[in-house]
């Protein structure tokens, strides 16, 4: 399973593969005595907090891709989608007339543009989130000690029990994947923003085993072929491997046609079966005509709200 830095969820605003504790281990300020920025120990009182979409250093808080004060009470602007140099990916934006800037660095990449003697407590072979501030161009460097795995954080919310018979009610809220699309979740329905089904967006919505995707029915809500292609509303459940998967199937024109399904991936389970973060609740939803393995990132939603 995944538990280590994810460069390309972080981007997308989804910071679950960094769960875990971390420690500041150097600072850096200039001090406008002359000498420039001078690294400095560690702070007793330095913490970073990490939830599947909040960083905060006590100072300066990226929310969903998005900075904005530790109170949450005033968003920044400008903030960019953030850039790769030499391994790392910063993102960076404004708080009132401040420029801050998150940098992220994996396991084994060293650092870069931070001067030649940064302290030997800055290791390499650890992953590293460095915060700086425009304000005396204060530097926070911290250092991963534990993953979620190790800090025991794989606990799932998904009632695999439930979810077979149409209940959702342990999926409420809002998931989210890589691709921008949503599944709003409340009891007995999910509401996609697309299904997928179509090169044109295909919204809908599961209600208790029912699939419904009103642009593909006919005046009588019953699915009709449209482009070729004609979907069943009866989904069929089955579990194994550690998964709950709601399937449906899909005819084609000329072809043998596919299946539609939405598996449920409990954290700490299944880690062969896709390439996404398995500390994490997933849910992932796409037509195919094989079975669903190996599953692309961009199409596993993670619960964002």
């Amino acid at each position: 399973m995944n538990t280590t830095m994810n460069l390309s969820e972080i981007r997308q605003g989804f910071y679950g593969s960094l769960l875990g504790e971390w420690k500041e281990v150097a600072t850096s300020v200039n001090k406008h005595n002359g000498k420039g920025n001078v690294w400095e120990g560690p702070r007793s009182d330095a913490k970073l907090t990490v939830t599947d979409t909040k960083i905060s250093d006590g100072e300066m808080a990226l929310v969903r891709g998005q900075f904005e004060d530790p109170r949450g009470d005033q968003e920044a602007y400008n903030t960019n989608a953030g850039r790769q140099e030499h391994g790392a990916l910063g993102i960076d934006g404004d708080i009132d007339a401040a420029a801050v800037t998150y940098w992220f660095y994996p396991k084994g990449v060293a650092l870069s543009g931070w001067g030649d003697n940064a302290p030997a407590t800055i290791k390499t072979d650890t992953e590293r989130i460095i915060t700086r501030t425009s304000n005396n161009s204060y530097v926070k460097v911290f250092e991963r000690q534990t993953t979620a795995t190790d800090a025991g954080h794989l606990k799932s919310t998904m009632a695999l029990n439930r979810i077979k018979t149409g209940d959702y009610s342990s999926l409420n809220g809002t998931w989210q994947n890589g691709q921008g699309n949503q599944i709003k979740v409340h009891n007995q329905q999910m509401k996609f923003s697309d299904f997928g089904l179509m090169h044109r967006a295909t919204p809908g919505t599961i209600t208790k085993l029912k699939m419904d995707v009103p642009s593909l029915n006919d005046s009588k809500g019953s699915p009709k072929l449209v482009d070729g292609l004609k979907y069943h509303q009866q989904l069929t459940q089955k579990t194994e491997q550690g998964v709950s998967m709601l399937g449906s199937y899909f005819s084609v024109s000329g072809s043998s046609g596919g299946l539609y399904d939405v598996v449920f991936m409990p954290a700490g389970e299944n880690a062969d079966l896709n390439n996404g973060d398995g500390s994490r609740d997933r849910i992932a939803a796409f037509a195919t005509q094989n079975e669903p393995k190996n599953v692309s990132n961009n199409k596993i939603y993670y619960r964002v709200n």
